[in-house]
């Protein structure tokens, strides 16, 4: 039991260590793979049908009603997928409000994407209320969702969508997370087996 300690306390510590940062590839078409959380961006930012915001019904009706070159099956993103892609363009300086022209940046992938704020879909663990995330500077608030409420809207789609293939990668924290824990319960196994023998 003393060897299996430090493997569970190894698998516990790699647990919470953060996700890597991946990186967004430009495939073409406004797709915008995230390798990070394995979801394809649509780099079209939608204001609602008057151009002055869109309500959060009118946000979730455009994300499943796109059509995006025969692909159906889009959302709008969550807050923890809008809340590490505002992370992925300020590292990246992508967004307008770095204050870097599109030839300056390092990574000008996004080109619909605006300094304000956006819809995300109702989160339950959140309290089940819809959220904004100010892609201007990272924050994010509580909305009731009522009709006078108004932002932008991302369609997202889980998979990269240049390959078609739609199957996640793992990043190398979970890998060797579920590693650790297998061999934990190897040895866990090997130790049980041998104290019952005895």
């Amino acid at each position: 039991m003393r060897r299996l300690l430090p493997m569970v306390v190894l698998a516990f510590v790699l647990g919470f260590l953060p996700p890597a940062h991946g990186a967004l590839q430009d495939n073409g078409g406004g797709l915008i793979y995230d390798t990070a959380l394995g979801i394809t961006w649509y780099d079209y930012s939608y204001n609602g049908p008057s151009n002055s915001g869109a309500t959060h019904r009118q946000a979730l009706n455009w994300a499943a009603g796109l059509n995006v070159g025969g692909v159906t099956g889009w959302t709008l993103p969550t807050v923890s997928q809008m809340l590490e892609l505002y992370s992925a363009t300020r590292l990246n300086s992508t967004l307008p409000a770095a204050g870097l022209s599109s030839s300056e940046s390092p990574l000008s992938t996004f080109t619909g994407l605006q300094p304000v704020g956006y819809w995300s879909l109702a989160d339950p663990y959140l309290g089940g209320v819809f959220w904004i995330v100010d892609l201007g500077n990272g924050n994010w608030f509580q909305t009731s969702g009522a009709p006078c409420d108004a932002a932008f809207a991302l369609g997202v789609h889980p998979g990269d969508l240049s390959s078609g293939g739609g199957a996640t990668v793992p990043e190398p924290s979970t890998l060797l997370v579920l590693g650790v824990s297998l061999a934990g319960l190897l040895g866990f196994s090997r130790t049980l087996r041998g104290s019952l023998l005895i």
